[in-house]
């Protein structure tokens, strides 16, 4: 009997500006590649043959025969697209003519979307050409662009009598408490109905709609032909079948597409959890047509799973859009864990630094979560990694207004990119390392071109003199730039670790993504940390990790018990929650692991500290200790209260994903390694340095900064002393 074809394996993390992929192949070779988000190729004209006809260097990059036909080309010297329409031995030959100059970069442009542009590249096939099978797993800013863009789906919603204004009321929190005029975000259902269906605070029920209401509520909500519609209901934590009969009687009258606030969550917080449902509704459709078109449906092994906020994967089916806002930073996350557990690193600082943000994570042995989080203008309840992002990346752009210099918030995103990208963009940070010698143009990953940073640069130079500043050199800007990023990324980090009690200093700094590398000295500096890892591929480390990702369910329940009293119920509801999310684990998940985490808080307190409940463990000696380590004193004499418990089931991996041999595969053809001569700007000026590339470098190698390490898609930048 024939064995089946063995999958590939295939992660693809789609951020701002670059979309990450890693592959294993059937026989175990390891491939990946970068592309931009907006689904284009940077390259290099390095011979025009005709009006029409040219030849492009794609920096190593390599590219299927044919896949290019159909691709769209932009340039910073002419605001026309022409159309490639064959390729010919490496000759691209396009529908108009090119309005580009020798040595030009350009953008190369898909007429599909950057996961599916990286599929190809990473398989070798062509549009319309059959797939092999595949196991996918993807993360994605898709749902998060939307929400923060109001791009969203529209819907509405059904709620109490009374609370048709919740959602733009809110819980009116204000970002600057200081500001005399506020403009508070939030998400706008296309209408909102109210329903006489009402609990107690017990759950019992206090008025159920009669059929004419429901008539008339059914009536309205065909009539506003919204693309979804949610329930959301006073109280229904307590008893979720009360907002799944609602449902059921309007989705007998017609109404289609209904979302419960209860199915999202049963945590308390009517706003919290209308705000999560206006979020699903929102993105529902949206991340179901993204996820739908990843793979022909048509294909005999077709299997996708999507990373999600905790860290762990569901499959498509099971997949909630409010659950993968933040999947690809949790990506990050996993890989930079797996790289501390294979070091025995115990305790880490993990610095994404991608091309539009930089996000900051703690690891302590454990993963660290938090179970309502605020993305954009809603309040999410779902589980998500303690994770700060600031909007610092590589391509954050450098300005000078009222205040000074700024580094930020705006990004150049993927599409014009950092001013070094050559189709028009401002300077950015990445801009700024590459004229400061802290990554090479040559091992840069994609072409890119130097004068157009220096114009940008000189620019903005122009641009503090017309307001009355003094000229200063390129050089003290270039630093002040950097010492600029660098501390909006360090205050960021103390966020995270002092928030819970834990000094930075303590922690081994583990940078990754792009950008990581090149301030990881500095921010260690700042913050007292001695002790660096860069680990291999850091790269494409959150697609590492999504690779290496688990599959995770959680389960929950409000308790709001004095600690004695929640002490007698705890073993039975532990276990039944236990069972519960065993069973939604998907069938080939054998080994697994178990966490239980407990939410304590002194009675009357909102702020809970949460603890993992182990066996006889002492819950309240372990709360004294972290709730003196946390506020500076000891809690006063007042009872402690079990707020809430979850709990945790995972699958067990052995995991392999980016390990010491990640190196070993690169689908392209990479620079040769070489140690060359390399002039680096430091706070003493411009000095010689060594450029390394990482497979350059043995075990025990012990080296003196500055020096510049180039590993495939990073660049590590060792500083003086």
């Amino acid at each position: 009997m024939r064995n089946p074809e063995r999958p590939w394996l295939i992660a693809i993390d789609t951020g701002g500006t670059f979309t990450d992929a890693v592959a294993r192949t059937p026989t175990g070779e390891q491939r990946r590649t970068k592309v931009l988000s907006n689904g284009s190729i940077r390259a290099r004209i390095v011979e025009i043959l005709g009006p029409r006809r040219c030849r492009l260097d794609f920096h190593g990059l390599a590219i299927p025969e044919g896949l290019l036909t159909g691709f769209s080309l932009r340039s910073a010297e002419s605001s026309a697209t022409p159309i490639v329409c064959d390729v010919n031995d490496g000759v691209l030959v396009f529908d108009t003519d090119v309005k580009a100059s020798m040595g030009a970069v350009i953008e190369l442009k898909a007429p599909f979307d950057a996961p599916r542009l990286a599929l190809h590249l990473l398989v070798g096939t062509l549009p319309g050409q059959s797939l092999p099978p595949i196991d996918l797993r993807v993360a994605t800013t898709r749902g998060t662009n939307a929400l923060l863009e109001n791009k969203g789906d529209s819907f509405a919603l059904v709620l109490n009598e009374g609370m048709k204004d919740l959602l733009e009321i809110g819980d009116q929190s204000r970002r600057d408490i200081f500001a005399l005029e506020t403009h508070r975000e939030s998400l706008t259902a296309k209408a909102t109905l109210e329903t006489s269906s009402r609990l107690d605070n017990k759950g019992e029920r206090l008025s159920l709609a009669h059929d004419r209401e429901l008539d008339l509520i059914a009536e309205r909500l065909k009539e506003t032909q919204v693309d979804a519609c949610g329930i959301s209901l006073i109280h229904a934590h307590l008893d979720p079948d009360f907002e799944k009969n609602i449902a059921e009687q309007l989705s007998r009258r017609g109404v289609e597409n209904i979302i419960r606030a209860t199915e999202l969550s049963k945590s308390h917080g009517l706003g919290a959890r209308t705000e999560t449902l206006a979020v699903e509704a929102s993105l529902h459709g949206i991340m179901k047509s993204f996820v739908d078109e990843l793979l022909p449906t048509t294909m005999n092994h077709r299997n996708i799973s999507v990373m999600t906020s905790s860290g762990g994967l569901t499959g498509e089916g099971a997949f909630k859009a409010k659950d993968g806002l933040l999947s690809g930073p949790a990506g990050g996350v996993v890989g930079a864990s797996l790289a501390a557990t294979r070091c025995d690193e115990p305790r880490i600082l993990g610095f994404d630094m991608g091309g539009t943000s930089t996000d900051v994570s703690r690891w302590d042995r454990r993963m660290l979560y938090r179970f309502e989080t605020k993305v954009g203008p809603a309040r999410i309840q779902s589980p998500c990694l303690a994770i700060e992002t600031v909007a610092a990346g590589g391509g954050s752009i450098c300005s000078f207004g009222s205040e000074g210099l700024k580094v930020g918030p705006e990004s150049a995103g993927a599409s014009p990119g950092p001013a070094c990208y050559g189709i028009g963009g401002p300077l950015t940070v990445t801009d700024v390392n590459l004229l400061a010698g802290r990554v090479s143009a040559e091992r840069f990953g994609i072409p890119v071109d130097f004068g157009a940073a220096e114009r940008a640069l000189e620019s903005l130079m122009i641009s503090m003199i017309d307001a009355g500043r003094e000229r200063t050199s390129r050089e003290n800007l270039l630093l002040a730039l950097i010492d600029i990023a660098n501390e909006r990324m360090s205050e960021a980090m103390q966020s995270i670790s002092l928030r819970e009690g834990a000094d930075p200093a303590a922690h081994t700094l583990v940078p990754f993504g792009g950008a990581g590398g090149q301030h990881a000295c500095a921010i260690a500096d700042r913050l007292g940390i001695e002790r660096i890892l860069f680990p291999p591929g850091a790269g494409l480390l959150s697609a590492h990790g999504v690779l290496g990702a688990p599959e995770q369910r959680f389960e929950q329940r409000e308790l709001d018990l004095e600690l004695s009293e929640a002490m007698c119920v705890l073993p039975r509801l532990m276990e039944s929650l236990e069972q519960s999310a065993h069973s939604a684990l998907s069938k080939n998940v054998t080994e697994k692991e178990t966490r239980r985490i407990l939410a304590l808080r002194l009675l009357g307190q909102e702020d809970v500290i949460q603890i993992d409940h182990h066996p006889h463990c002492d819950l309240e000696s372990i709360f004294h200790d972290r709730f003196t380590r946390l506020y500076g004193y000891p809690p006063p004499r007042r009872e402690i209260e079990v707020a809430w418990v979850r709990v945790v089931v995972t699958e067990r991996l052995i995991s392999t994903t980016g390990s010491d041999d990640a190196n070993d595969a690169v689908h392209g053809n990479a620079p040769s390694p070489t140690n060359t001569a390399h002039r680096m700007l430091t706070r003493e000026g411009w000095i010689d340095s060594n450029l390394h590339h990482r497979t350059d470098l043995a075990p025990g190698d012990r080296l003196a900064g500055p020096v510049v390490i180039d590993d495939d898609g990073a660049t590590f930048v060792m500083e003086s002393g």
